[in-house]
């Protein structure tokens, strides 16, 4: 019974998801089977924490990792599907821990029966108060005969009808408030690691709002392209559900061996985000947009790749400013080591105002022979020399974008859990 409701459940969504014109009926046949697996997913899930015990279950891997590579990977459109997917899980688990909609459905048979038992109370409830607050018939008035005016009725009036369209209002707001909107935050640590912010609320409130540290400034966030998606499900693809920090992008694509450093040489993770998201910034300012020499394909694939890396690197330093709760390291560590490199940053740059100036000497302090002996600039000189040897050492800007956009898909991939 309870798998014939989820069907019936997952149909109803199916239909609204080929409204949009999607033709394959085995496309939405795996829609409607992901749907069921997912809810109960959830549900095997929550009851395992509440008890305790491990989540992950060794005897269901096996199929979970069959029916995500062989089954919702499978085919050439796969990452549009999977993505689908992974929004309607999204809305489920938020379902399921923030509303109360999993507790009225689970037992709907006592809903209804409460549901009905309410209306003979409601009715001697309505009655009771009627026979309470019944006007005499002479002296049922809204209007005083001296002024002609009514002041109780006028305001009462206006307050029904406020309260009416105020909850036409929440529920037509609810659109511009979606918790998923399809957008990716977005940061440049060397374009923001001046901010200092005013925090007048914080002053105001008396602490109760929370302190802006310095060199937090966000960038406008960016519409989620299918570039992205498709980059990172290939990465999810090809690795065959072994996530690594970007050891096998960088040994896919030969360059293992020159750049094993980058990831060896830093303690967390955090780090190597960090090191590696300075360095894609350099790349940015020195490639233009549009390569001459390059044929249009070429160009194409170029400027895909570089959308990719740029869009995921902004996002990647964008959690470790605004979330290190979700990173793999502790918040803590995370939180510490980006303060560390603000005041890095900030020293280094204290008088360079714009965003090419900065990239600029960084690259020449990058290139200094004796600068890996100053310790106070350890981690922007990390990513000074990262991103000196991705340009000179890499000279092809549609090979040096290939790396840097396989690099921070699959980093995406292993932060993710």
């Amino acid at each position: 019974m309870f798998y014939f409701q989820e069907f019936i459940m997952s149909s109803w969504v199916v239909l609204l998801i080929s409204s949009g014109g999607h033709p394959n009926f085995q496309y939405l046949l795996w829609v409607m089977y992901a749907i069921i697996v997912i809810k109960c997913s959830v549900r095997v899930a929550s009851l395992r924490l509440a008890t305790g015990r491990d989540i992950s279950d060794k005897g269901m891997l096996g199929k979970t990792h069959d029916f995500l590579f062989h089954g919702l990977l499978h085919g050439d459109n796969c990452f549009e599907r999977a993505f689908r997917v992974i929004e309607e899980e999204l809305a489920f688990v938020h379902d399921f821990f923030y509303t109360k909609y999993y507790a009225i459905y689970s037992g709907h048979h006592l809903s209804v029966l409460l549901s009905f038992s309410m209306i003979p109370f409601c009715s001697w409830l309505a009655y009771k108060l009627f026979r309470h607050f019944q006007t005499p018939n002479d002296e049922l008035k809204l209007v005083f005969p001296a002024h002609n005016r009514n002041y109780d009725a006028l305001i009462t009036f206006v307050l029904v009808v406020g309260i009416a369209w105020c909850k036409v209002a929440l529920i037509s707001g609810l659109k511009f408030f979606r918790s998923w909107e399809d957008k990716l935050g977005q940061y440049t640590l060397l374009q923001n690691c001046n901010f200092k912010p005013i925090n007048i609320l914080h002053r105001v409130t008396f602490s109760l709002v929370d302190k802006t540290k310095n060199g937090r400034k966000k960038d406008a966030p960016i519409k989620l392209s299918m570039a992205v998606k498709r980059a990172v499900m290939e990465a999810l693809k090809s690795s065959n559900g072994e996530l690594t920090n970007g050891v096998t992008s960088l040994q896919a694509n030969g360059e293992l061996q020159k750049l094993s450093w980058s990831y060896t040489n830093h303690a967390t993770t955090t780090h190597t985000i960090l090191a590696w998201h300075i360095a894609t910034t350099l790349c940015e300012a020195h490639d233009p947009m549009h390569q001459p020499s390059e044929e249009e394909q070429h160009r194409t694939e170029t400027a895909t790749n570089r959308h990719v890396a740029s869009s995921l690197s902004r996002y990647c330093a964008y959690l470790v400013a605004f979330a290190p709760e979700l990173l793999p390291d502790h918040c803590f560590i995370s939180e510490s080591t980006f303060d560390s490199l603000i005041i890095e940053t900030q020293r280094l740059l204290e008088k360079v105002k714009t965003l090419q100036q900065r990239c600029e000497i960084l690259k020449e302090v990058g290139a200094m022979p004796d600068i890996n002996n100053n310790r106070r600039f350890r981690l922007t000189i990390s990513g000074a020399q990262l991103g000196n040897q991705l340009i000179h050492e890499i000279t092809s800007p549609r090979l040096r974008w290939k790396v840097l956009s396989d690099f921070w898909a699959e980093m995406m991939l292993y932060i993710a859990p």
